[in-house]
């Protein structure tokens, strides 16, 4: 019959008394120092840097899932509340600052988030205005854009990641008149 192995975490004060030696030998045996909490936090921050690494940013639409059906979109907007109360450890910011993480998602680059992911889905911005997409009217906003960005009204930063998308594609009224676009979520 095996033996289960004890939990200790090094942060907790049960294990501030054990010197380095004591330290190796438990690791030698294959202790398992994190709790099951930080086990969870590392493995869906593992998932946010791959998010990272494919999308260049951590702007994650809130109901973005994985392909193995991890919930990333909820589980950044958890890290975001956590951060706004005080509750989110220092090393735990680092590594997502790291990442890129806007601890308040702006408007605009989630907006623009939506739009990217839909052009990369459908290879197209040619999206009907009545389109709703987590809420947001995704291709009526495409209008505004391409509208402010004609008339010199956006940051540079804003006509940097719209240069990366076919403007040219958005149109000014809905590209299938009479059919209702409307979506719930993506």
């Amino acid at each position: 019959m095996r033996k289960e192995r004890k939990k200790i975490s090094r942060d907790k004060k049960s294990a501030e008394n054990l010197t380095e030696e004591q330290i190796r030998r438990l690791d030698e045996i294959g202790m398992v120092w994190d709790t099951s909490y930080d086990s969870k936090w590392e493995k869906s921050y593992q998932a946010a840097r791959k998010y990272a690494a494919a999308h260049g940013n951590l702007l994650v639409p809130a109901r973005y899932v994985t392909e193995d059906g991890f919930r990333l979109g909820n589980w950044i907007s958890s890290q975001r509340q956590q951060f706004l109360k005080n509750k989110l450890s220092e090393q735990r910011i680092a590594k997502l600052d790291a990442l890129g993480m806007a601890w308040q998602a702006p408007a605009w680059e989630n907006r623009y988030q939506l739009a990217k992911t839909w052009y990369e889905e459908h290879g197209s911005l040619a999206i009907p205005q009545n389109t709703v997409i987590n809420g947001v009217w995704i291709g009526k906003w495409l209008v505004m854009q391409k509208k402010a960005l004609k008339e010199g009204k956006l940051d540079a930063e804003q006509k940097k990641l719209l240069s990366e998308l076919p403007m040219e594609e958005v149109a000014r009224k809905n590209t299938t008149p009479g059919e209702d676009c409307r979506k719930t979520g993506t």
